[in-house]
This record gives C-alpha cells, sequence and structure tokens, in this order.
C-alpha cells in the first residue's frame, strides 16, 4: 500500500517546451558566434525540462524518484533511521516535517492520510517522536 504526496515536481507542457526551444537557440546561436559557454547553459536548459521527480510513502518510509533525461535516482528515507516528525495541519493537506539525522524533509499529504503514516512509522521505530505544530 502507497501514500500519494503533493511534494513531486514536474514541468509543465508549456515550460517544457520553452525551455527545449530556448536551449535549442542559445546552442545554435553560441555555435555559430564561437562562444562555447552558451552551449553549455543550452544544454543545461534541454537537460532540465525533463526533470521529473515523485515522493511516495510506503509501510517502510518515504521513497524519493528523480528522473532527468537518461538517468534516474532513487532515495529511500526509512522510518527505522527517522527521530521525529511533526505534522503541521493547513486546512485538507498537512505538512510533514521528517527528520533523519540532520537531515530534514518537508512532504504534503492528505490530512486523512496522515494517522496511517504515522502508524506505519511507529511500527517500524518504537523510538520516534511525533508532535503538533501549533500555529
Amino acid at each position: 500500500m502507497t501514500v500519494q504526496t503533493y511534494s513531486g515536481k514536474k514541468i509543465n507542457g508549456y515550460l517544457k517546451v520553452l525551455l527545449i526551444l530556448l536551449g535549442a537557440i542559445m546552442i545554435g546561436v553560441n555555435l555559430f558566434s564561437k562562444t562555447y559557454y552558451g552551449v553549455g547553459v543550452g544544454m543545461l536548459l534541454v537537460y532540465l525540462s525533463t526533470f521529473e521527480k515523485e515522493v511516495t510513502i510506503v509501510p517502510n518510509g518515504i521513497m524519493i524518484d528523480i528522473k532527468a533525461f537518461q538517468t534516474k535516482h532513487h532515495q529511500m528515507i526509512h522510518f527505522a533511521d527517522v527521530s521525529n516528525i511533526r505534522i503541521e495541519n493547513i486546512g485538507s493537506k498537512t505538512i510533514l516535517h521528517v527528520m533523519q539525522g540532520h537531515l530534514g524533509r518537508k512532504v504534503w499529504v492528505d490530512t486523512h492520510t496522515v494517522s496511517q503514516i504515522v502508524a506505519w512509522a511507529k511500527d517500524k521505530n518504537r523510538k520516534i517522536h511525533v508532535d503538533n505544530i501549533k500555529k
């Protein structure tokens, strides 16, 4: 079972096309003018147009998948390694501030799934500290 989050990042279609066009124009213009630093910037813009990040919560922890061009990176934050979870309610959405050592992550989820996530975390790590943030 998984819980979808709102913390993922994906570039919308118009911006993706704009980045590719701008990158291609920069590459072309800078090749003709023989100033090669713009070629690197143009290649970077084309590379960034393919960036996608997906954050999913599974019973073992928080799974982060990052895809850019032909590369894929998978990161897992296990609940067994998490020391602190702080819950911040904002309407129908909730921000979970997850602390793993010195690394902190913010994960946006639906409010009705928070109790299930906390149960998973306490099942994997009895020493985990769960707080509510009050405004």
